[in-house]
């Protein structure tokens, strides 16, 4: 999780919550993600996250 942590920070212009990192490193482990939050919480992350790191 650090990696992927380490490569978002210089990426974005914010920090990731903590759910989206591990989302992030679940994802990029070929497991399946299941994500529920309140609206704003930060979902759509999840959706572009694993792009940028596998970028």
């Amino acid at each position: 999780m650090s990696i992927c942590k380490r490569i978002l920070e210089e990426l974005l212009k914010f920090t990731p919550y903590l759910f989206q990192l591990e989302g992030t490193c679940e994802m990029l482990d070929a497991r399946d993600l299941l994500a529920l939050a309140v609206t704003g919480a930060g979902k759509t992350g999840l959706i572009f996250m694993p792009i940028l790191v596998i970028r």
